[in-house]
């Protein structure tokens, strides 16, 4: 949470988005939620000063391969708009 606080002092838009775990629910649903968070921060783009055209995910050990399946997954109905640009 250090490195996101400071990421967020340089003038960076940081959204802490959480998931379903998979023992919760089965995949891709992890995928969905991160999927719909962006399409959440996008539609929401105004209030939360976001760049749609410039977001980067980050995550550590599932959150980065969440990150990583966000990004490079698209065919889903549920999964619309992807705009992502860096991870």
């Amino acid at each position: 949470m250090v490195q996101l606080g400071r990421i967020a002092k340089l003038g960076y838009v940081v959204a802490i988005v959480e998931y379903r775990p998979s023992d919760v629910a089965l995949f891709p649903a992890q995928i969905i939620d991160a999927k719909y968070a962006v399409q959440y921060m996008v539609e929401h783009k105004d209030e939360y000063c976001v760049d749609p055209n410039n977001l980067i995910l980050w995550g550590t050990s599932s959150g980065a391969h969440t990150a990583l399946m966000t990004a490079f997954t698209k065919g889903l109905d549920q999964l619309k708009n992807s705009r992502i640009k860096r991870i």
